[in-house]
């Protein structure tokens, strides 16, 4: 199936003509965790189930598995942050992975409790790609904070 950005009103179109989805006809999804906090397991990723839905336009977004599934090739926004927990000392790392592979990644910008950090990236998708937030931590006491609707977040658009 073609997918046509209309000139007029810039929305997404399938090759039979009807609309797309989300606003604008855009794939758009926020979602925060509130589940609790992810510790870290000493050296490998861990997929960060964001389970608070906020919206999920266009369904691309599940929460169970924390996984984004682009349903239209384009180019996305991707956003994730939120603030650790016992960052004292080891590699404390947040970071947006397509398909299984790390894509970037930040490091909170201090140490202890509270301190913030964002990973941002725009990629160029292919329907079926992948977009996860995942949490690495080389020491098991650190952590990611998981508790509350406004702490922590995964969000993503198709920008075009």
């Amino acid at each position: 199936m073609a997918i046509v950005i209309s000139g007029t009103d810039n929305s997404i179109k399938k090759s039979d003509n009807t609309a797309g989805i989300g606003i604008g006809g855009r794939p758009s999804f926020h979602a925060t965790r509130t589940l609790g906090h992810i510790y870290g397991n000493g050296g490998s990723d861990i997929v960060i189930p964001f389970d608070n839905v906020k919206y999920n336009y266009g369904g691309g977004y599940n929460a169970l598995t924390g996984r984004f599934t682009a349903p239209f090739t384009g180019v996305y926004y991707f956003q994730s942050g939120g603030m650790s927990i016992n960052y004292l000392s080891g590699d404390h790392q947040l970071s947006l992975r397509l398909n299984g592979s790390r894509y970037n990644t930040s490091n909170p910008g201090a140490t202890g409790n509270a301190a913030p950090f964002c990973s941002i990236a725009i990629m160029s998708l292919v329907a079926g790609d992948y977009v996860e937030g995942v949490s690495y931590d080389s020491n098991t006491s650190n952590g990611f904070y998981g508790y509350g609707p406004y702490w922590n977040w995964f969000c993503g658009h198709l920008i075009g």
